[in-house]
């Protein structure tokens, strides 16, 4: 084998690897997958740098979310009504429903990175970090926003 050929081999292998961690899809993504507060809740407890205040509007928040992914890069959002009740003055946050597009850039037997466009922050890249088959979660808080040490778990709803 002289040289050229050496070189070609160690570069067709480093394309292999590239592609096998890229993929345009992944089967652990499909189907519909809820917040789950409990996981969430405990998280923040131990880990996060909340105030009382903050603590107690996302345990309020969190565990109503529910994503639903297809097989063609597309998951439906829905977020329903919600009161989050703070002592001084109850807050209302508006539910909404959407179709969202993505792409996954990147995988492995951990993450899965997706990107997808914001209609308020652009184009974003969101990391699942897979506890197990039917759990994930996702750091809040990048972006510009301060650094709370924050996650949202979700479930798999079956």
């Amino acid at each position: 084998m002289n040289k050229k050929q050496s070189y070609l081999i160690i570069v067709l292998f480093f394309i292999l690897i590239l592609a096998c961690g890229c993929a345009h899809t992944d089967p652990r993504l499909y189907g519909r997958w809820r917040s789950n507060n409990e996981l969430s809740t405990e998280y923040y407890e131990n880990n996060a740098k909340l105030n009382d205040v903050q603590m107690n509007a996302l345990t309020q928040i969190f565990g109503k979310m529910e994503i639903e992914y297809f097989n063609h890069n597309k998951c439906k959002i829905v977020l329903p009504d919600n009161i989050i009740h703070t002592g001084e003055k109850n807050i209302e946050i508006k539910g909404f429903e959407d179709i969202m597009k993505f792409n996954i850039i990147y995988r492995n037997e951990d993450i899965v990175v997706i990107l997808y466009d914001d209609p308020l922050q652009g184009e974003i890249a969101t990391i699942l970090n897979f506890v197990d088959d039917d759990t994930y979660w996702i750091y809040l808080g990048g972006n510009g926003l301060i650094d709370l040490n924050t996650r949202e778990y979700f479930s798999r709803i079956k």
